[in-house]
């Protein structure tokens, strides 16, 4: 490597498993409502959709999945 260079960093790589599977899923969304950027939406449909406590918590809050994902889609 050239002393001017910096390292490629893997942009994905500082993240578990769970956090890539819900970008992932977000990013599914964002294509899906072909969106060309995964906004934070995008990004709360992921949430949901991949369970965990984080879906949990949001759906005992009330936040359920269709309902959020027709308002997505609204936007």
């Amino acid at each position: 490597m050239r002393e001017d260079s910096k390292p490629r960093r893997r942009p994905m790589s500082r993240f578990n498993d769970r956090a890539k599977r819900v970008l992932g899923m977000a990013g599914s969304e964002a294509t899906r409502l072909h969106r060309d950027i995964v906004e934070p939406e995008h990004v709360l449909l992921g949430l949901l959709t991949c369970g965990g406590i984080p879906a949990k918590v949001l759906e005992d809050s009330g936040v359920k999945l269709e309902e959020a994902r027709r308002a997505v889609e609204a936007m």
